[in-house]
């Protein structure tokens, strides 16, 4: 936003988000916080194409380790449906769907809540943001067979044929996205079957096995591997079970807990699995088990298993 000369401060006004959130791992931004910055963003934009813009300075690193899984998936398709699993973990601002008809996969979205003068807004970077992304894991452009939009056209439609290079429709009964199917069957360059494995069968399970219990403790880790990489603080965990801070943590106690030895497991099964099963940098393992700071994570883990980082991964070899 800064090359539209919008500062931080200006996109953040009203939304109750401080500026060193962006920058804080456990911090977490509501539906009604996210459509706060998105009309910011819009009022203050100079470019009145801003939500195709945004959604092109999308990048994987904003995923956490979700990004690396659909990096590393072996063929688009399965991409895809690791972004669609993700989205649903997410809570997303659209209900999003896929299917595929004969030769045509198509992509709709349908708005949970009004998002009235936003509509256009979040619909451009949705598909301006996804189309990036999916260019940069076949390293090349898509193949798009149209695009269709529930709103009137733009002054600046040129930008969308521009940016998605195929037919676009306005004043559609949906949000479509359609594609042709054989791009399903790409392989990727960067597939990785293990981080694959690791990222996503071993958390995912995780995540359904915890859900599945009554334990309180469980329910909080389940809660806090719903966001990879960026985990709730106490008073958010609080408020997604509709308690008090002091509730929750008289309910930990009663289990033997705190909420700090809850996120301080999470982390260490997180980071064991990372180290043992992936070949990944100990910085980026640091980055996604929630320490903005490798050093920081270096001295937590000695803590939690008497080794170091790099000592734990070479005695798993």
């Amino acid at each position: 936003m800064e090359s539209q000369g919008v500062q931080a401060e200006t996109l953040l006004a009203g939304s109750d988000i401080q500026l060193q959130d962006l920058t804080t791992p456990d911090a977490r931004a509501s539906f009604n916080q996210k459509l706060r910055v998105f009309r910011n963003a819009v009022s203050h934009a100079s470019s009145p194409d801003i939500g195709l813009i945004a959604g092109q300075q999308t990048h994987f690193a904003d995923f956490g380790f979700m990004g690396y899984a659909l990096m590393s998936a072996d063929t688009f398709e399965e991409a895809v449906q690791l972004g669609l699993n993700y989205i649903r973990l997410a809570g997303p601002v659209l209900q999003k769907s896929f299917d595929v008809e004969g030769n045509i996969a198509r992509f709709e979205g349908i708005e949970i809540l009004p998002l009235e003068d936003l509509l256009s807004f979040y619909c451009e970077y949705w598909f301006g943001s996804v189309y990036t992304l999916c260019c940069d894991i076949l390293q090349r452009p898509m193949q798009n067979h149209c695009m269709q939009f529930p709103y009137p056209a733009p002054k600046y439609v040129d930008k969308y044929r521009e940016l998605f290079n195929c037919d676009i429709e306005f004043n559609s009964p949906k949000l479509r996205w359609e594609f042709y199917a054989s791009e399903l069957q790409e392989k990727l360059p960067s597939a990785n079957k293990l981080t694959v494995t690791m990222c996503v069968q071993s958390c995912e399970n995780m995540l359904a096995a915890l859900q599945a219990t009554d334990d309180i403790a469980a329910q909080v880790q389940a809660f806090i591997l719903q966001s990879p990489g960026k985990f709730p603080g106490a008073e958010q965990v609080a408020s997604h079970f509709n308690c008090s801070l002091r509730t929750l943590n008289r309910k930990l106690s009663e289990s033997g807990q705190t909420y700090q030895k809850v996120l301080d497991n999470t982390r260490q099964n997180l980071a064991v699995r990372y180290l043992q099963q992936t070949s990944m940098k100990i910085e980026d393992i640091s980055t996604l088990v929630g320490f903005s700071e490798p050093a920081n994570f270096y001295k937590a883990f000695k803590k939690w298993t008497g080794k170091t980082p790099i000592e734990y991964r070479n005695d798993a070899k």
